[in-house]
């Protein structure tokens, strides 16, 4: 298996004429998880298996079989397996944008089309990409990733790194990352993000409306969605704001200058902020700049068609459905209109 791993590497590189060494890290880096990854049932039934990761185990499970049979997103072999890698992160993602633009700097990649970020296994790596950038004067963002989707390539094993995430968390990541292996727009990494973004959501609270108060009360629940879409109106806020500055036609310098006025202004608007749990009380000392803000604007696309389409649809299931008639599309949004507008024309 890995010496098969290690050919199609060098295989893409060379035919591609893309970083080998690059490329090559993200082979070892995968070959790891495959490597060390155990059946769940078998990690379940052991003995040296702590309560607590055997409890998460079985609720990934409850939540994958739900994903599959009642939202309908593709499974395969997919989170049938664990890989205890700690805490995390499993990889870390670079942003970078340059400094009065909110769009993101794009990579190019074999299968998938650019993308508007660099993963990297190796931290020091990652470390090493963003202060090159940084020193040519770039906004950057080093994240890490607790997981990550392969698209099909491989047999995604659950990371010991979402197993310490609230109940509603996890699913959230399960049919994220799930519903990037049902469906995937080469070359367009903002609707495909926005899309697993809105369907991890919307997922979730029909999973979560399933369970029992004991795993998360829904009062909680309800706190944390409340906190997170005032969060995004927020985010959104500090990006159109930003937009109409970045277009003015005056000095590259004024218009970083106002830059960090307005984001001063966020701040100070959040800490004005009553919260309803914790996190995001912090949010005066997080790293905001362009490439926090065009990330954030890749996963939340500002667009309200995913909810018209789930209304018209009545559920997650049959909004899927309408999803996957994008795959192939130039324009997957236009798609969506589109449908919009026959069914409307169709009642």
């Amino acid at each position: 298996m890995w010496p098969l791993l290690l050919a199609s590497t060098l295989t893409f590189a060379a035919l591609f004429g893309i970083d080998a060494g690059y490329y090559l890290h993200l082979g070892f880096g995968q070959w790891h998880l495959i490597w060390d990854q155990q059946p769940i049932a078998d990690v379940i039934s052991s003995e040296k298996t702590d309560p607590h990761t055997r409890d998460r185990l079985r609720l990934s499970e409850e939540i994958r079989a739900f994903a599959i049979e009642k939202l309908g997103l593709e499974g395969s072999d997919n989170y049938t397996t664990f890989s205890d890698i700690g805490d995390g992160p499993v990889v870390w993602a670079l942003t970078v944008c340059e400094p009065d633009k909110l769009e993101p700097h794009r990579w190019s990649y074999p299968v998938i089309g650019s993308a508007p970020y660099r993963g990297f296994f190796d931290r020091e790596r990652g470390d090493r990409e963003q202060q090159r950038f940084e020193a040519l004067g770039f906004d950057t963002y080093l994240r890490g990733v607790s997981a990550f989707s392969t698209l099909g390539w491989f047999r995604d094993p659950l990371l010991s790194s979402v197993l310490k995430y609230p109940a509603l968390d996890l699913a959230d990541v399960i049919i994220h990352e799930l519903t990037h292996a049902t469906i995937w727009i080469e070359g367009d990494a903002d609707f495909n993000e926005s899309l697993a973004t809105f369907i991890g959501r919307e997922g979730a609270k029909e999973w979560m409306l399933t369970q029992p108060g004991g795993v998360d009360s829904l009062a909680t629940t309800e706190r944390r969605r409340t906190d997170q879409d005032t969060y995004r109106q927020l985010m959104h806020g500090l990006a159109t704001r930003l937009d109409s500055i970045y277009s003015l036609d005056i000095p590259r310098t004024d218009k970083l200058e106002l830059k960090e006025i307005v984001i001063a202004a966020g701040r100070e608007e959040s800490a004005s902020m009553l919260w309803k749990t914790k996190g995001y009380e912090s949010f005066g000392t997080w790293r905001i700049n362009n490439a926090t803000l065009g990330l954030f604007r890749t996963y939340n696309r500002k667009s309200d068609v995913f909810d018209r389409v789930l209304k018209a649809a009545g559920s997650v299931k049959t909004a899927l459905r309408v999803f996957e008639t994008s795959e192939g599309s130039r324009d997957p949004e236009a798609n969506l209109e589109r449908w919009l507008e026959k069914h409307a024309a169709s009642e």
